[in-house]
């Protein structure tokens, strides 16, 4: 009987070891419910767009394919500051294609190390134009744009031990947002300005 106790009580010890929060990766709901990601504005592309209603995204292409990354950022607790976000580890992933073209090719299960289910965390959803894969981050990045901020719950196993559903799907708590590219540096323009003068003047 002693031995049953201490194997169940190693059973419980292993599963709070290893159990750690998480949630559904996928930036849609079903059809009708999808979370797209657009590229930029045609008529103003160095301005973000974050938010609104589907039609306010006329005119946009969708981000698709392998060209583009996007990743998953968190901090513990809710209302974090966007500057202490991380990473999630394994969370880089590409786009969709043809009629799902604008959402990622997510994952049904993300792990968040060092969280558990029922933990409440600030996540950002940051994506970049990763120009063939020489652009692995969203800092190196030129086009790029990022999610509003939003506090999800996570699932798996609690503090407690009882199991928590949390809020599933990060598509909840998502909007559609557009990447966007840099205005023109005067650095970069007057590099152009004084290209342009010594062509004009070796004709």
């Amino acid at each position: 009987m002693k031995k049953l106790f201490v194997t169940l009580a190693l059973a419980t010890v292993a599963v709070g070891a290893f159990a750690q929060g998480s949630l559904t990766y996928q930036s849609t709901l079903g059809v009708g419910k999808e979370k797209y990601i657009y590229q930029p504005n045609p008529s103003a592309p160095t301005v973000a767009q974050n938010g609104g209603a589907l039609a306010d995204y006329a005119g946009f292409s969708k981000v698709e394919g392998t060209g583009y990354s996007a990743e998953l950022y968190w901090a513990a607790g809710e209302g974090a500051a966007e500057s202490s976000l991380k990473a999630v580890a394994g969370s880089l992933v590409a786009f969709r294609t043809g009629t799902t073209a604008g959402l990622i090719a997510g994952k049904s299960k993300l792990d968040i190390a060092g969280t558990l289910g029922g933990d409440k965390v600030t996540l950002q959803l940051r994506v970049w134009k990763n120009e063939g894969g020489t652009i692995t981050s969203w800092d190196q990045a030129v086009e790029k744009g990022k999610s509003n901020l939003f506090t999800h719950e996570l699932a798996g196993v609690g503090a407690d031990g009882s199991p928590k559903l949390g809020t599933g799907s990060i598509a909840n708590g998502l909007t559609y947002f557009s990447l966007t590219v840099p205005e023109p540096s005067v650095v970069a323009l007057g590099a152009l300005g004084l290209g342009a003068l010594l062509l004009r003047r070796r004709k």
